[in-house]
């Protein structure tokens, strides 16, 4: 619960984001992927503050979910403004390990197995489409290089830059996947991988 004793909206510090709260007491809830509901009385607003793949139709299904069209004819703006990663460094936290963590674990698992193990690459193509792909793949693990270079990198430039580490995850998958299918895989080679392909979903959720 969130009290405002003030006469008129005020900003909120929740962490990732920074809410317009009316007056009065406020319920604030968060989801997985990104989605937050702010709640006073039978007033709601759903609001998606990510910029996943799926973070749209997620945001959709929830809102139609939560939503009751005949308690919601003066719905709350639910204003926000999402933190700057660089002016957070526990926002970027998530992100480096969630980038440098399994891409040390997977070439452990290829040392130890050998190439089929590449198939744990599967982990960054699951990652791509849950999170944001652009701070995931790019803005954080590698911004530090960027800025040591004094390279502007542009949108679309990250994109491409994202979409080509995808492209080459995406192929390290299916080069282990192939090696599977040649050679007998033992039982802890099948756990690591079934560990590994569900780690996405459980960061998510």
């Amino acid at each position: 619960m969130i009290w405002n004793n003030k006469q008129k909206e005020d900003f909120v510090d929740l962490g990732p984001v920074v809410v317009a709260v009316p007056p009065g007491a406020s319920r604030v809830s968060f989801f997985p992927g990104s989605v937050f509901l702010l709640q006073q009385g039978q007033r709601i607003a759903v609001k998606y503050f990510g910029d996943a793949i799926v973070g749209q139709p997620w945001h959709g299904f929830l809102a139609k979910k939560i939503r009751d069209p005949e308690a919601n004819a003066m719905p709350l703006p639910g204003s926000f403004v999402v933190k700057a990663l660089e002016s957070s460094r526990y926002l970027k936290t998530p992100y480096l390990i969630y980038f440098f963590l399994p891409l040390l674990l997977i070439a452990v698992a290829v040392i130890r197995f050998g190439p089929v193990m590449l198939a744990g690459c599967i982990y960054y193509v699951e990652m791509f489409f849950l999170f944001d792909y652009q701070k995931l793949f790019v803005n954080v693990p590698f911004g530090w290089l960027f800025k040591l270079m004094h390279f502007e990198n542009s949108e679309a430039s990250i994109r491409f830059f994202a979409a080509a580490l995808a492209i080459v995850f995406l192929a390290g998958t299916v080069l282990g996947f192939w090696h599977w299918q040649k050679r007998q895989v033992s039982i802890w080679q099948k756990r690591i991988l079934l560990f590994i392909v569900l780690l996405p979903l459980v960061l998510y959720l």
